[in-house]
């Protein structure tokens, strides 16, 4: 730059994009295209189960291999409408060894879940449900990628960890893939598993948390644990873990279905569903 010259401008260019293009008033807004929950709870509580209750078209991204059983005990009228990718029969071996290669296992998961928002475009399809069963193996097997990603920084004595800086590539890929997933208009279903919660001394604390990445709560207009009370399964949507953008004070659901949810939350909190 010589003397006396003036700096270019930086400055992106104004789109020419209107207020009215941007912005749509409240009154106009048409109501929620899908919702988009996330159910986490202790094993065999009903999760799974909950995940083929929608009506319409479903689509199973299945990290367990569980749901091929669990469609058993529906009628063939439900069956035809699940399509399950069971993302465990792609987990190849790594060359010349017996170990798993996560990375291929994430690259078909994301895979499908590209697929998925590709067709529901083009057919322009409704009422349809995207569902991660579980999305608690997704960041594990985030976790396992990142640890053999050739490059990453490890630390500790036996150089065993993964230097917390290295985190934001798996944070990325899976913001990437949850992000995909909004996008699609569609219902979303993920399910996390439980763990203990534990204090900085590795003592129990006597309840448990989901398992996920640490912003997954904001993915979600709800979030709910299962648990199972004697014959009865419930739906809890209070404590400190769950909510959502319906309000702090969602009675519990028992024995939930996806059609008893839609109605509990038209009743309770005023939100209809496409």
């Amino acid at each position: 730059m010589g003397f006396g010259t003036a700096p270019k401008s930086k400055t992106k260019p104004v789109s020419d994009r209107t207020l009215g293009d941007l912005f749509t008033p409240a009154t106009e807004l048409k109501a929620a295209e899908g919702l988009k929950i996330a159910i986490w709870g202790r094993a065999k509580v009903g999760k799974s189960h909950f995940c083929l209750t929608p009506p319409g078209k479903i689509f199973v991204i299945d990290t367990e291999s569980a749901i091929k059983t669990n469609i058993q005990s529906f009628p063939d009228e439900v069956r035809q409408r699940v399509h399950v990718a069971d993302i465990l029969q792609f987990s190849g071996l790594k060359d010349g060894s017996s170990e798993i290669n996560y990375g291929e296992i994430l690259d078909v998961l994301e895979d499908a879940i590209t697929k998925i928002l590709m067709a529901v475009r083009t057919d322009g399809e409704r009422n349809v449900t995207v569902v991660i069963d579980s999305a608690s193996d997704l960041w594990d097997w985030l976790g396992i990628w990142l640890n053999e990603l050739p490059g990453v920084s490890h630390i500790g004595k036996d150089q065993d960890k993964v230097n917390r800086l290295e985190w934001g590539k798996a944070n990325k890929r899976y913001a990437q893939a949850m992000l995909k997933l909004t996008m699609s208009g569609c219902n979303i279903i993920c399910t996390y598993k439980a763990k203990d919660a534990v204090g900085s001394d590795g003592a129990d604390l006597g309840f448990a948390k989901p398992r996920w990445q640490k912003n997954s709560k904001h993915l979600f207009d709800l979030v709910g644990v299962m648990e199972k009370v004697g014959d009865k399964r419930l739906l809890r949507f209070t404590g400190i873990d769950n909510g959502g953008r319906y309000g702090d004070k969602i009675p519990d659901l028992e024995n939930p279905t996806w059609d008893r949810l839609m109605e509990h939350l038209k009743n309770n909190c005023g939100v209809t569903f496409w």
